[in-house]
C-alpha cells in the first residue's frame, strides 16, 4: 500500500517551532492510519489531549490567508472585501476631478463685505477668507454696530448672524430693508439652527441666502457666487437662491 509522503509545510510560512508542530501532528495521523488505531491513543494521549495538541494546526489557515493574500487563494476571497472600497475610491476621485475642473467664480477684487456676528471667531474666520480672495472685509461684533457700519461704510455684501444679544439679526435685517441706503444690498444670513423653517423665515423677511454654522470655505464662496452679476458684483437676485 502506498502511504503519503511526509508533509513538509512551506518554509516561508511558519517559524521552525510551528513547522515541527505541524509535521508532528501529520506524522501522528500517518502512523495511526498504518496501525488502524486512534491518533491520540498511539501516543498515550486522551481525546482531549489530542485536540489540545492539534489546536495550533487548526488555527493555521487563518494565518495562511493573511500571509498568502488573494493571489494564492483566488480572487473570490478578496473581491467581496475590496470591491466596495474600490468603487468608493473611484467615486471620490471622480468627484475631486469634477470639482477641480469647475472653476470657482469670485467677486471682483476690492468688493466691500460687511460681517456682522457676536462671535469673534466667526468674524475672524470670514475676514481671513475675504482677504485671501482679495475682498475688503468690514467687521462688526453685534447687531447695533453692524447696522451703523452698514449705513456708513456702504458695503456691497453683508454676512449677518441670526442669533445675537441685544439687537438680533432679524431686527438688523428688518432695518436694512427699510432704509433706502441698504435696501438693495444682498444679505446672507448665518445660523447654527439647521431647521428649514428658520431659513424660510429670513427669506421672507428679505434675506437673499442662508448658511448654516459651522460652514466651510466652499459654503461661503458658493453663496457669494450665486449673487454675482455679469460684472462679478453682488446683486440681489430676482428669485431667492434654492435652500441648501
Amino acid at each position: 500500500m502506498n502511504w503519503p509522503r511526509p508533509y513538509h509545510p512551506p518554509t516561508n510560512l511558519y517559524n521552525s517551532q510551528q513547522r515541527q508542530k505541524i509535521m508532528g501532528v501529520f506524522n501522528m495521523f500517518r502512523r495511526s492510519e498504518r496501525r488502524g488505531t486512534d491518533p491520540g491513543s498511539s501516543f498515550g494521549m486522551s481525546e482531549a489531549g489530542a485536540k489540545e495538541d492539534t489546536a495550533p494546526f487548526t488555527q493555521m489557515p487563518d494565518e495562511g490567508f493573511t500571509e498568502f493574500g488573494p493571489s494564492q487563494f483566488g480572487d473570490s476571497l478578496a473581491s467581496p472585501l475590496s470591491a466596495h472600497g474600490s468603487d468608493d475610491a473611484a467615486v471620490e476621485r471622480s468627484g475631486q476631478q469634477e470639482q477641480r475642473a469647475r472653476r470657482r467664480v469670485n467677486a471682483r477684487p476690492g468688493t466691500r463685505v460687511l460681517i456682522i456676528d457676536e462671535s469673534a471667531a466667526v468674524v475672524s474666520g470670514l475676514r481671513r477668507m475675504m482677504r485671501q480672495n482679495q475682498l475688503d472685509p468690514i467687521e462688526a461684533l453685534g447687531g447695533q454696530r453692524g447696522l451703523e457700519l452698514a449705513f456708513s461704510a456702504r458695503p456691497e455684501l453683508i454676512f449677518l448672524a441670526v442669533a445675537m444679544p441685544g439687537m438680533s439679526g432679524f431686527n438688523v435685517l428688518r432695518s436694512l430693508r427699510r432704509d433706502e441706503r441698504t435696501r438693495d444690498v444682498p444679505v446672507i444670513m448665518m445660523s447654527g439652527n439647521a431647521q428649514a423653517t428658520e431659513a424660510d423665515y429670513v427669506r421672507r423677511m428679505g434675506a437673499d441666502d442662508f448658511m448654516t454654522k459651522p460652514f466651510s470655505r466652499a459654503d461661503v464662496f458658493l453663496r457669494i457666487e450665486r449673487l454675482l452679476d455679469p460684472d462679478l458684483m453682488p446683486r440681489r437676485p430676482t428669485e431667492p437662491a434654492p435652500l441648501s
